[in-house]
């Protein structure tokens, strides 16, 4: 017989399970400003990828810390916001001409950054597809 509090047991191990995911993503996500060790000298692309990534760290951390469902659906929209930001500097990317130079100090690594770009918004829309899938099914 479940009591009051082992009635969010499944949830709590889901949740944590999802959070030790997403974290190991978000490590994925933020890999390549991880060389920039000097903020001071880091390119403008290395700063924000490591402010985007801190702030999904927080979102995981605070999951794994209270796992409920209103957690879990934040998640979601965090995790949707960070792969519709993938998209567009996918298009930034791909549709900047040649003759300019890209935004976020990106230089002429074009290729490389649409193709980052690419997997970074395919794996955090995984993300929010997993964290919105156990949010819908724990509030059914």
């Amino acid at each position: 017989m479940l009591t009051t509090n082992d009635s969010m047991l499944p949830l709590r191990f889901s949740a944590r399970r999802l959070a030790a995911l997403l974290a190991g993503l978000v490590l994925i996500a933020i890999g390549p400003a991880l060389a920039e060790i000097d903020l001071h000298a880091a390119p403008n692309w290395a700063r924000v990828l490591l402010l985007a990534g801190g702030l999904m760290a927080v979102y995981v951390l605070w999951m794994a810390l209270a796992p409920c469902c209103e957690a879990l659906w934040s998640i979601m929209w965090v995790f949707a916001t960070a792969a519709a930001g993938g998209v567009l500097m996918v298009a930034v990317a791909l549709f900047t001409p040649q003759d300019r130079l890209l935004p976020l100090d990106l230089g002429t690594a074009r290729g490389m950054a649409a193709g980052w770009c690419a997997v970074i918004a395919v794996l955090s829309s995984v993300g929010s597809m997993l964290a919105g899938r156990l949010a819908a099914n724990e509030k059914a």
